[in-house]
């Protein structure tokens, strides 16, 4: 839990609440724009930690890497 930007449906600030981390992604386009707000939201988090780049990649993409790497193994007791 941490402090999230909440922005309305123009792009416009309104407030911040403390609410999940993931939340903030969701008020960006998806795109550059969410991974911007993300990055500001976990920089804030850890008490203006500098953060240079991140990683971003669609969902769709986890099946294929997975497969990259040989598969993950889950065994449940």
């Amino acid at each position: 839990m941490t402090d999230v930007d909440i922005y309305d449906e123009y792009g416009r600030y309104q407030n911040t609440v403390v609410a999940q981390i993931a939340t903030q992604h969701g008020f960006g386009n998806g795109m550059e724009e969410s991974c911007n707000y993300q990055v500001k939201a976990v920089s804030n988090m850890f008490y203006q930690l500098p953060i240079h780049g991140y990683a971003a990649i669609n969902m769709s993409a986890i099946p294929i890497i997975n497969d990259e790497v040989g598969g993950v193994d889950v065994h449940c007791p």
